[in-house]
């Protein structure tokens, strides 16, 4: 109980009036009782970080393949520019400070820690929107986007577009932890949220924006929680295959594509998926590893023309690489692919289609299969705002921040 009653002034702001009731009664429970939610600060140990990045300097390295650049993977000379800069001029405590800028939470929900932010937009109106991010990302994508929510007129924008934002770390993801054994995915991940948003923070009726990962639990909340949601908004679009006499020349040419780009590029789905515990052993204790694994996809599917640094800064790289490493979580997290396979056999949507007001910002360097044609689209979704964006790939929210911020301000005007 001690740790929750150190809120502060701040804090208590930003919480909804239901919470403020569920903060009460938790005020005089009686000693020893189970407290469903606390503040929460992320602070990593000096000797972790100290010990991590030790391993790193005294990994040892593979060979050279070919020219060391992209052509086989992550690239061996780019890995020894990160290296250099991570072990030697990033400082995790400015991230750190970043992480801790905004109030944050974690509540105890279905036997799971639940890391989340809850912060409250400008004015009277201000609209509760739930974002979700996936792997390899992390809640540091939408940091760049909490004040352009949540504080439009500071931006240029007018405060009736501004939103009350909760933006919570996917189960074992930073420091959202579930117990060992016991994987999750995007079902109960998305009944988690439902708890979350409904039962703990109080909105009975919310708007929803994510990609990767984050869409496809949309997706399952969209279906299963319809009166909860009031519109959608996504940046991958998950879609399943059509029958093959349904389709015309322009679908039947994206299915040859998203096979080709699925063979080259999803090898390490499958890994996850179905053999999550041999990827654990590889890069637990591996923090040289864990960065390769995660920097290979930042490459493969940012918006670039060859150079990573040219969609992200080596500190924005480093930070999301640490948020793994530091807080050790990189095996958790890819675990949330077994929960995937588990709860829905791969499938990335639902066979019905989904009755909630849907928008989708297509970014062109996204993942092919996460770019349908529209007339596929229309098929699973309704879908009322459809946005070609002119530049970005899959990690919109850190690449492009400004226009996936106007997009979701445009869409959810007429929808919440």
């Amino acid at each position: 109980m001690a740790a929750f009653l150190q809120i502060d002034s701040l804090d208590i702001a930003f919480l909804t009036g239901r919470s403020m009731a569920i903060l009460l009664r938790m005020m005089i429970l009686p000693e020893g009782d189970p407290m469903p939610v606390e503040t929460f600060r992320f602070h990593i140990a000096d000797e972790v970080i100290a010990d991590t990045l030790d391993r790193v300097r005294r990994a040892r390295w593979p060979r050279r393949l070919g020219d060391g650049g992209w052509g086989f993977g992550v690239s061996h000379d780019f890995m020894r520019r990160f290296v250099d800069y991570w072990t030697s001029d990033y400082d995790w405590r400015r991230t750190e400070a970043e992480l801790n800028h905004w109030p944050q939470f974690r509540a105890d929900i279905d036997d799971c820690k639940i890391h989340f932010y809850h912060v409250r937009g400008e004015g009277a109106a201000s609209r509760p929107l739930l974002l979700t991010h996936g792997w390899p990302g992390s809640v540091l994508e939408f940091l760049p986007m909490i004040d352009r929510l949540t504080h439009p007129s500071r931006h240029g924008g007018s405060a009736q577009d501004a939103f009350t934002v909760v933006v919570p770390s996917a189960p074992g993801f930073a420091a959202s932890i579930f117990p060992d054994g016991k994987p999750m995915g995007p079902v109960r991940t998305a009944e988690m949220w439902r708890t979350l948003m409904v039962d703990i923070l109080g909105y009975d009726r919310f708007g929803v924006q994510g990609g990767d990962f984050g869409a496809i639990v949309n997706v399952q909340m969209a279906a299963r929680f319809p009166e909860h949601i009031a519109a959608m908004h996504l940046n991958l679009f998950p879609v399943t295959m059509a029958p093959d006499d349904r389709l015309s020349a322009e679908e039947a040419a994206y299915v040859e594509q998203c096979a080709a780009f699925s063979a080259r590029e999803f090898g390490y789905m499958n890994l996850h998926g179905i053999k999550p515990n041999t990827v654990a052993f590889a890069l637990a204790d591996n923090p040289l590893g864990t960065a390769a694994w995660i920097l290979e996809k930042f490459h493969a599917w940012s918006d670039h023309g060859g150079d990573i640094l040219e969609a992200f800064t080596l500190e924005q790289l480093c930070a999301n690489v640490s948020l793994y490493a530091f807080t050790d979580t990189i095996d958790s997290s890819i675990r949330f692919y077994e929960g995937f396979h588990r709860e829905l056999g791969g499938a990335y949507c639902p066979a019905d289609r989904i009755a909630v007001p849907t928008a989708m910002a297509i970014f062109p360097r996204e993942l092919l299969p996460a770019r349908p044609p529209r007339s596929w689209a229309d098929r699973h979704y309704d879908i009322r705002r459809w946005t070609p964006m002119p530049r970005g790939g899959h990690f919109a929210a850190m690449e492009e921040p400004e226009l996936l911020t106007t997009d979701i301000q445009a869409f959810f005007r007429d929808y919440l």
